[in-house]
């Protein structure tokens, strides 16, 4: 009976070690899924970083667009008011300024935010 008592407690020793090793690789699971939501937020990052620099090429491209504008202005002005306008500079300048300050107020999103 002693025997058969013995290697039931062995038996359950070995059980208890197989649920221990059964939790480790739980615990490798949840690191491995953790470490996926950390690639998944380091690509939603890149993707804010992406979508940043395309409204920055929109900016230039409007920044470009007013200037061309003045510029096409200037060209077909008539030729007695061209000497006599001064304000298109002021204009110009104080439209490019109001852009430039709209696009430095942007919210940039790092990584940390996200």
């Amino acid at each position: 009976m002693h025997q058969v008592a013995s290697i039931t407690v062995v038996m359950h020793q070995v059980a208890s070690v197989a649920v221990v090793m059964h939790q480790v690789a739980s615990v490798a699971v949840v690191k491995h899924q953790v470490a996926s939501i950390t690639v998944v937020m380091h690509q939603v990052a890149s993707v804010a970083v992406v979508m940043h620099q395309v409204a920055s090429v929109t900016v230039v491209m409007h920044q470009v667009a007013s200037i061309t504008v003045v510029k096409h202005q200037l060209l077909h002005q008539p030729a007695s008011t061209r000497s006599a306008s001064t304000n298109w500079k002021e204009e110009s300048k104080s439209h490019l300024e109001k852009q430039s300050m709209l696009y430095s107020n942007r919210r940039v999103f790092t990584t940390r935010q996200l």
